[in-house]
């Protein structure tokens, strides 16, 4: 004899968990290509270091750089994202990101430029999963945290895929063949080209949070001038020093 299935109790309400709202898809997006950025930054930052010829131990001290930024900031990373809107602390971290991406491009040490991406990764993982809870309901949270974690594992693997064929010798060959007339951009090696294009990958994670235009072009000039005091500051240092490697060679020239 067939058993029935178990009636619901009176007045409880059927909960239906109904499309997801158009706002996660972004945020889906926003997590994907930022980690996926982090991941290729992590390979070409690694191939920076082989050719500035840098003892073998920097290579796996960079994760360590990366990740000490989440041990030391654990206790105010979650105020942080709390303190305004997640859209805007995640459009915050991104610009942190790329301004580690410029620091390496400017010659500071890839483990102190790699650093400075951790700080931002560690203020973006309490808005990323805050977020959902502001645009779902309660019901969609498990299926919404799957849907970010597998897309976090996919990015992760396709990150370290992308770095690879960045500092591969046929696409960075394409990647240095580009050239902006009456303009020295400065990136001569592989590793430079790739960092390029891969901050290329934050400012599309930027775009894809929820910020005004206004914002996102205030986040781009902050960064700009974050960078260019904290580039100023180490090749000051580095001269009074008496550092003399090819970019203060080329700073002193510029000077002349």
């Amino acid at each position: 004899m067939a058993r029935r299935p178990p009636r619901a109790f009176a007045g409880a309400p059927a909960e239906r968990e109904g499309p997801m709202k158009p706002g996660f898809y972004t945020i889906m997006a926003a997590q994907f290509f930022s980690s996926l950025a982090d991941n290729a930054l992590l390979v070409a930052a690694i191939a920076l270091l082989r050719s500035l010829s840098e003892p073998a131990w920097m290579a796996p001290a960079l994760k360590q750089s990366f990740v000490v930024s989440y041990v030391l900031l654990a206790p105010l990373v979650g105020a942080f994202a709390d303190s305004m809107p997640k859209g805007r602390v995640m459009l915050i971290t991104n610009g942190i990101k790329i301004v580690g991406c410029a620091l390496m491009l400017f010659a500071v040490h890839p483990l102190l430029a790699y650093a400075v991406v951790g700080l931002g990764a560690a203020a973006y993982s309490p808005a990323k999963y805050g977020i959902l809870t502001e645009l779902l309901p309660p019901q969609q949270l498990v299926v919404a945290n799957g849907w970010i974690e597998g897309t976090t594992v996919g990015s992760i693997i396709l990150g370290v895929l992308l770095g690879g064929a960045l500092v591969s010798p046929r696409v960075s060959t394409a990647l240095l063949g580009f050239d902006l007339p009456g303009f020295d951009t400065g990136i001569d090696t592989p590793p430079e080209a790739a960092i390029a294009i891969i901050a290329v990958f934050y400012a599309i994670a930027a775009i894809f949070n929820d910020a005004l235009w206004g914002q996102w072009i205030h986040m781009w000039v902050a960064a700009y001038a974050v960078t260019g005091f904290l580039t100023a500051a180490v090749y000051a240092v580095g001269m009074l020093r008496g550092r003399r490697d090819r970019h203060h060679a080329r700073g002193d020239q510029a000077l002349a």
